[in-house]
């Protein structure tokens, strides 16, 4: 078995490096910012067909 919490922390560590731009080891609010756009294009993130309609797809209502 893998142990990823190191993984983990190596990975988080290095991204909050990245965006400490005044290495004060504190990220402020102009930092966080960047960092949180930087999250948000990187991380996939799933939808829901018909979200923002008043009646859903067939696709999705046909299982219920």
């Amino acid at each position: 078995m893998i142990n990823v919490i190191p993984f983990l922390f190596k990975g988080v560590t290095k991204l909050f490096e990245e965006f400490d731009q005044n290495k004060n080891s504190a990220l402020e609010m102009k930092e966080l910012a960047q960092l949180n756009l930087k999250l948000f294009f990187t991380i996939p993130r799933f939808g829901v067909v018909g979200m923002f309609t008043k009646t859903w797809p067939k696709e999705v209502t046909s299982n219920c």
